[in-house]
């Protein structure tokens, strides 16, 4: 319920390079992204803007680690 209630309703949800995509939100969508790594979930969020789900999402993935180190 925490995602409700800090960025509104589901709106669309994807999948991405092994991250899971989420867009809440009706008046200012966010994007949220996140993926399950060694056990610890990284995740990422910012307004979606102009830009499709993909597009911002696609950007989000790139600041987040993709393998264990």
């Amino acid at each position: 319920m925490t995602l409700v209630n800090e960025f509104g309703p589901l709106i669309e949800t994807g999948e991405i390079d092994g991250f899971t995509y989420e867009v809440r939100g009706t008046t200012h969508p966010m994007i949220y992204v996140y993926r399950e790594l060694n056990g610890v979930f990284v995740h990422n969020v910012t307004q979606q803007g102009s830009s499709s789900a993909q597009s911002v999402a696609r950007m989000l993935i790139a600041e987040l680690p993709k393998a264990a180190k």
